[in-house]
């Protein structure tokens, strides 16, 4: 009979395969970590006026809600768990920005030229995805930084390299109309290159599948709206570019709830708070990646799955070891497992004694008491009997 028995010669294979995650209704983090919403209303928000706090007092009585548009990306992205809600940075900020006006901020998703259309055109209120240059300044309403992105570059899996490419002729890098992205690059780039505007995403995919554009240059983010291609491999863009995004409006009318914003930004606080924002936003964001990776035999293993039992080694410093100062089970594989806990709800259990010796550890999971064991080397014998993961989550060797 075999032992299907997940290993940890290559746990971060395994543990992420079962990692890709979450099972049932998506649910908010209770509270980002190390941070705290500085301020329980805009009142309590230093230096502002009475003149600002009246114009926001006539705003939640003419305003049930407000739009808050984003095209889509991993700060603001369709959740199937959860019914479709949006999800990520944009939806934690917009709670946010509920609780402090006492208005409903509403996230919605558009493409980007739509988003665009849109501000313009009143129909959406507010945005998060627009970098403050003078330019912008002049034909909207922008508060100083209230998250900062790098610049990455995607490209069709399999496609030559840049660095190949720019050996022959110049490489040709497509664009989003209207967004900052290029004069950023133009600024830093150290090649020549020929430029590709698109309007939006999936322009942008059509550019790069046909060969038109050999990458796609764009805020890291942006890896969101390709995961459905499945095709799409994106790295950093070097030098690196980071770009800050403002709180932004074109509506006059709502210049009072800019200012008071901007206000709340200056206090150290409010930052602290936003990071930790950001920070769980890309937690939410992680785990639908994963999520969408799996087929529906994992998805169900999630839902009916609370726990897995594994062995530990007590003295296989620094892998897996039990703590005799803390009292616990420690080392780099627990390392691991603590974030594949934080993505799939599972919760990883030893179940064998501090004193353990190898001989019981590995008759435990022979058994089927236990299913994963941290380190186990590979050799013909064993090949047959368990199931190993193709990646390391650490590699050693021998040394004299």
């Amino acid at each position: 009979m075999r032992i299907k028995t997940i290993t940890t010669a290559l746990i971060t294979a395994a543990a992420v395969s079962a990692a890709l995650f979450g099972c049932g209704k998506a649910q908010r983090p209770p509270e980002p970590i190390g941070a705290e919403s500085p301020f329980a209303s805009f009142r309590d928000i230093p230096d502002i006026t009475a003149e600002e706090i009246a114009a926001i007092e006539a705003l939640q009585k003419k305003y049930g809600s407000f739009v808050y548009g984003m095209p889509p990306t991993a700060e603001a992205f369709f959740d199937a768990k959860s019914g479709g809600e949006v999800m990520g940075f944009s939806a934690l900020f917009c709670e946010w920005l509920t609780n402090l006006f006492q208005i409903s901020f509403n996230p919605a998703l558009y493409a980007w030229s739509d988003m665009i259309g849109g501000l313009e055109r009143r129909e959406i209120d507010f945005t998060g995805d627009l970098m403050a240059t003078d330019e912008r300044r002049a034909s909207y309403l922008m508060t100083d930084a209230i998250a900062v992105r790098s610049l990455a570059l995607f490209r069709i899996s399999g496609a030559p390299p840049i660095s190949i490419i720019a050996g022959s002729r110049p490489p040709r890098f497509a664009f989003l109309k209207n967004s900052a992205a290029f004069a950023a690059v133009n600024a830093a780039a150290e090649m020549s290159f020929d430029s590709v505007f698109v309007s939006g995403f999936p322009e942008a995919y059509e550019a790069l599948a046909s060969g038109e554009a050999d990458a796609f240059i764009s805020a890291d983010i942006s890896e969101a709206s390709f995961i459905a291609y499945g095709n799409v491999v994106s790295e950093a863009f070097f030098p690196m570019v980071y770009s800050s995004v403002s709180l932004s409006t074109q509506s006059p009318e709502l210049a009072q709830v800019v200012s008071v914003v901007q206000k709340a930004l200056r206090h150290g606080g409010t930052r602290h708070y936003l990071a930790g924002l950001y920070q769980a936003g890309n937690n939410e964001y992680r785990r639908h990646k994963l999520f969408a990776r799996l087929s529906e035999e994992e998805r169900a293993y999630l839902r009916n799955t609370a726990s897995v039992p594994m062995v530990a080694r007590y003295f296989n410093y620094p892998i897996d070891f039990y703590n005799t100062y803390e009292k616990k089970w420690d080392g780099l594989v627990f390392d691991v497992l603590r974030e594949v806990e934080e993505l799939t709800g599972l919760a990883f259990v030893v179940v064998n004694g501090k004193n353990a010796n190898l001989t019981e550890l590995y008759e435990m999971v022979r058994v089927g008491e236990a299913h994963i064991v941290p380190e186990m080397i590979i050799s013909n014998e064993r090949k047959e009997h368990y199931i190993w993961t193709e990646h390391k989550f650490i590699a050693d060797q021998y040394a004299l």
